[in-house]
């Protein structure tokens, strides 16, 4: 919601400021239901959601594996329904689509082009299909229906061009098939109980183009109910993009109006005491309140181009034991007030592929929010993790702890729990935006007058830094 609504400010922004030297990015990350500030272009995200629909579909074939498995090993020896010498090709090609799809699985993981992946896996899958229908009876076989559900798929996860390209390829294949196998070129392997006129040409023809029509109807209907349901999404983001748009705007006036009208009304003040003749330490004092909220105004604005600037620095492989190090160093110890940190960090180093000062900044916005929630003292534990696939840091402090029905608002824009004039609401935004465009994400558990636990999740380097 956020995220479309930093789109519209960018836009307005961009209407009427200077172009020359001004960047403006996209970011769509609430697209994914939660506010983030990383900039995720929007080829990342539609990457990521092909991904998913790419899993499923791989899900779906293991399915159809161990479908086929059971439908060999009932129809021969039990029913005798399938011709001779047909056990093994079959078994071979169920060997062959497991394999395939073991290999769409690592695929789904490391490619970069998860759209082309989800439209091989289709082809090959069509691939298989006619060839299990050739060993068990050709259009005999009443699963000859199969080739619907593949265009209806493509329909739905492809272009229309996409889609179009797998109908024809269904069309084409079993079309091969048939008069491969009525000209007697491929050998027809009929099944018992079934019984098709496979050497009438007429016959032939017709199923042939009876088939076609129905598929091309098929994809013509599925392509066209979802582009009307991807213009409807499309309506309806934008009206939450206005609705978010007008959120944000009152929440910027409100937390910028404030300081305004009190220096607005300090200045007429102390321009009245001065006429009167007021004394210089007066005088001095307004001055101060008014440098106060004038730096306030500053801190939003800052915070703001943050939330909108886009992230340039380079990442590297970094040491998450070493960040931490770091950033206790930066803390400002005047501030703790009976407060002590313990650390335990991981023996061996955690190695990252991100930005140091960008990860620092995180972990010192959650410590320092960690320090404001103990203002009588504590306890803050840092700890490193080695979860293998990720690697984790956590920060548990004794606090005050969350209320729950703020748990969930905690990362969004200007939402803070502390008194008015203390913070501006952006750090955890922030942070949350960074870790998210480092490909990791932060849990939070809180327990109101107990203490909450913060754990920054990110990806391992599967390899060490080289020298």
């Amino acid at each position: 919601m956020f995220g479309e609504a930093r789109r519209s400010i960018r836009e307005v922004f961009a209407s009427i400021l200077p172009q020359e030297g001004i960047s403006l990015p996209l970011d769509l990350s609430s697209v994914l239901g939660r506010p983030t500030l990383g900039l995720v272009p929007l080829h990342h995200l539609q990457r990521e959601h092909i991904r998913n629909q790419s899993l499923w579909f791989i899900h779906l074939r293991w399915f159809a594996v161990f479908i086929a498995l059971a439908l060999i090993a009932t129809t021969g020896p039990i029913f005798g329904l399938l011709p001779e010498g047909v056990r093994f090709p079959l078994l071979s090609c169920v060997f062959l689509l497991a394999l395939c799809n073991i290999v769409f699985w690592y695929l789904s993981n490391t490619s970069a082009h998860p759209y082309r992946l989800i439209l091989v896996q289709t082809i090959i899958d069509l691939f298989f299909l006619t060839l299990f229908l050739h060993y068990t009876g050709g259009l005999e076989n009443p699963l000859f229906v199969l080739y619907i559900l593949h265009v209806i798929i493509a329909g739905i996860l492809m272009t229309p061009r996409a889609c179009y390209l797998i109908t024809t390829v269904a069309v084409a294949l079993p079309s091969l098939m048939a008069i491969g196998e009525s000209t007697a070129i491929l050998s027809h392997h009929t099944v018992a109980e079934l019984d098709y006129p496979i050497a009438n040409p007429l016959s032939v023809g017709v199923y042939l183009l009876s088939f076609s029509a129905v598929l091309f109807l098929t994809a013509y209907f599925t392509t066209l109910i979802m582009g009307q349901l991807r213009k409807s999404q499309v309506q309806l983001c934008q009206a939450g993009k206005l609705a978010a748009l007008g959120e944000i705007m009152g929440q910027i006036a409100h937390e910028i109006n404030n300081p305004m009208a009190i220096i607005s009304a300090k200045s007429k003040l102390l321009s009245a005491k001065l006429t009167e003749g007021c004394t210089l330490e007066k005088a001095l004092l307004d001055l101060q309140k008014i440098d106060t909220h004038a730096e306030r105004i500053a801190s939003i604005t800052r915070g703001l181009l943050t939330f909108c600037r886009p992230s340039i620095e380079r990442k590297t492989a970094i040491d998450a034991n070493h960040v931490v190090k770091a950033t206790l160093g930066l803390l400002d110890k005047s501030t703790f007030n009976g407060l002590s940190i313990r650390t335990k960090l991981a023996e061996r180093p955690l190695w990252v592929y991100g930005n140091f000062n960008e990860l620092q900044q995180v972990i010192l916005n959650i410590m320092n929010n960690a320090i404001d929630a103990m203002p009588d003292g504590g306890q803050l534990e840092v700890t490193t993790l080695d979860r293998d696939s990720f690697a984790a840091i956590s920060l548990a402090d004794t606090g005050v702890g969350i209320p729950p029905e703020a748990i969930t608002h905690i990362f969004d824009p200007f939402f803070t729990t502390k008194p008015e004039g203390k913070g501006t609401g952006l750090g955890l935004s922030i942070s949350h935006g960074i870790v998210h465009d480092h490909k990791g994400h932060i849990d939070v558990e809180s327990t109101p007058g107990r203490g909450t636990t913060f754990t920054i999740k990110l990806p391992r380097r599967t390899k060490e830094p080289g020298p």
